[in-house]
């Protein structure tokens, strides 16, 4: 039997700007699959074609290794063209998540090869197995950039501290601390600039926690920072 997952939405973090859940939680014992990051059997298609194409192969993939859509965690998206391409992507993708909203993280990386307009990975869970390590109680957020739950909209400085925020009002809504959290994930626009000022907001609040620094071309709504987390009772 698969395990059950728990989907948390929290009005206290900023609503989700496509179909995703701001984190999902393991409950029940569960073996992790990893799908590592994949692209479009056919390159020739368009954006939607492509997504369509990619998300069937991820679908036929977790199928091979005992998962399913429905039990993915969260959701690694990588685009060519994140400005022009976003909206006929979260189309195409929400019609495969239709039962289900896996947490979600979206970046244009600067490494996607020709003709690549969209590129996935992603982690799920499957029925706990001999000689696996279980996964229960496993939380994977979605990535958050620094909008204000009140207005809706990006502030425009403090975008570390309003991320922050964000982060620990989903992993409170979910039972979970800041101090539960093993790792960050940090996308960054302008790595030159901003990695120390970040890195000393992080480090004031943050101190047993792995944190990975990406730079990447651009994030969703034009901001300069992206951070997700995983995170686990005990961790």
């Amino acid at each position: 039997m698969l395990p059950s997952i728990r989907q948390i939405n929290v009005p206290d973090a900023p609503a989700a700007i496509g179909p995703y859940s701001q984190a999902r939680v393991v409950e029940g014992e569960g073996r992790l699959v990893i799908v590592p990051r994949m692209i479009s059997p056919d390159l020739s298609l368009d954006i939607k074609g492509q997504t369509q194409s990619l998300l069937k192969l991820v679908s036929q993939l977790l199928q091979e290794q005992g998962s399913d859509l429905e039990h993915v965690l969260r959701m690694d998206v990588f685009m060519k063209d994140l400005s022009r391409d976003f909206q006929m992507m979260n189309t195409e993708y929400g019609k495969w998540f239709e039962k289900s909203s896996p947490a979600r993280q979206t970046v244009q990386p600067a490494d996607l090869p020709n003709g690549v307009q969209v590129a996935m990975s992603c982690t799920a869970v499957a029925q706990s197995l001999p000689g696996f390590e279980s996964c229960s109680g496993l939380l994977l957020a979605s990535g958050q950039v620094a909008i204000d739950p009140v207005t809706g909209k990006l502030v425009d400085k403090d975008l570390p501290q309003q991320i922050l925020r964000n982060l620990k009002a989903i992993l409170q809504g979910s039972r979970y601390s800041l101090s539960d959290m093993t790792r960050l994930d940090v996308f960054l626009k302008n790595p030159d600039q901003d990695t120390i000022p970040l890195l000393q907001v992080l480090q004031e609040v943050i101190s047993k926690t792995a944190i990975f620094l990406i730079p990447v071309e651009e994030l969703p709504l034009g901001t300069s920072v992206e951070i997700s987390c995983i995170a686990r009772k005990g961790g």
